[in-house]
């Protein structure tokens, strides 16, 4: 008996530490890529509220919820003048911006329990119709979660001032998310987002 309770404290004692790991990791991306602010956070709270609408189990929402806070982590590995650029990136930059969602897999991978959340940054820009990165998914090969996490990083993104655009007006953005359907998004993840936030 003593013993399962000695697991059962290390497991939470290990997964706080992960969780606190988590957190500093985010805080370090938003330090680096101070232009978007608070981007993965505000991203986490609705990804978490789209998940829970879905059904989707208690440890599949809490594995989206953490590939939220941390679906940008890879731009660690992007340099600054890309990420700030004040006008359209050029093609070669846009390749570069393109690997982040690789290097955020691999800097969490490693963590046992994070391996689900690591697919999900690794997926979260495939579109619906295949036309994403990095692997061309399409549909339902691609996560329930990385699609909820790509609609939800999409909205934050157009109702944020960028370094290259003012936040757009609530209605454009609904418009452009609408007009995404079948393309980059899920028709009825959308649908359900959209109710979530009007």
């Amino acid at each position: 008996m003593n013993k399962q309770i000695i697991e059962q404290k290390k497991k939470q004692v290990y997964s706080t530490d992960i969780l606190d790991s988590i957190q500093s990791l985010a805080i370090a991306l938003d330090a680096k890529d101070s232009c978007t602010g608070r981007h993965s956070n505000r991203v986490s709270e609705y990804a978490y509220i789209l998940a829970k609408k879905v059904s989707l189990d208690l440890q599949e929402v809490e594995w989206v919820r953490l590939a939220a806070v941390m679906h940008d982590i890879g731009k660690i590995g992007i340099p600054e003048s890309i990420l700030c650029k004040q006008g359209k990136l050029t093609r070669d930059e846009y390749e570069v911006m393109k690997k982040h969602p690789v290097i955020g897999a691999k800097i969490l991978k490693p963590i046992k329990p994070l391996e689900k959340v690591a697919t999900l940054v690794l997926y979260h820009h495939e579109y619906w119709n295949g036309a994403g990165y990095p692997q061309g998914l399409s549909k339902e090969d691609i996560p329930i979660g990385a699609r909820i996490v790509s609609i939800v990083d999409a909205y934050q993104a157009m109702i944020s001032n960028r370094p290259y655009r003012p936040a757009l007006p609530f209605e454009e953005v609904i418009n452009k998310l609408r007009a995404g359907k079948e393309k980059q998004w899920e028709p009825d993840l959308i649908e359900l987002f959209i109710k979530i936030v009007s």
